[in-house]
């Protein structure tokens, strides 16, 4: 059952289809193609972000210098590659990069075993973002 004002009306959807029809022919968005030039500029904004999330993420278990314990020694590690993975942009040979997004991947998919305790939350799904950074970064290496 319709209240007055909510039945559907065969000229309203007339006006909506003939504006949407115009709208789509003047903007073309089924036209659209990739801004390829972009690539690079997206690749080093992925760089910036692994090691931005990376550092966030592990900062304060590196803060506590502990060669005894493993938490600190993945901290340690994961933080480097991230480092090495910025640096292995600047290579003309990309092996840099994808040796260091191959351990990122490594290491997060560790850490997403080691975390999951049967239930979804964020803790867990905050491993999700390296393990794809580095996965991206081991598969295209540095294709510009």
């Amino acid at each position: 059952m319709y209240l007055d004002h909510e039945k559907p009306n065969l000229f309203n959807w007339l006006i909506f289809y003939s504006f949407e029809r115009k709208l789509s022919v003047k903007i073309k968005l089924h036209h659209m193609k990739p801004f390829k030039s972009g690539r690079p500029m997206s690749q080093w904004l992925l760089r910036i972000a692994m090691v931005t999330i990376l550092f966030v993420k592990y900062y304060d278990t590196l803060m506590v210098i502990n060669f005894k314990s493993v938490r600190f020694l993945i901290a340690a590690a994961i933080i480097c590659c991230g480092v090495l993975l910025f640096i292995g942009g600047m290579m003309s040979k990309p092996w840099l990069t994808i040796l260091t997004g191959l351990i990122i991947s490594g290491i997060s998919i560790y850490e997403i075993v080691i975390t999951f305790n049967g239930t979804v939350n964020s803790g867990l799904i905050i491993h999700f973002i390296p393990l794809a950074l580095g996965f991206h970064f081991l598969t295209y290496g540095n294709d510009k």
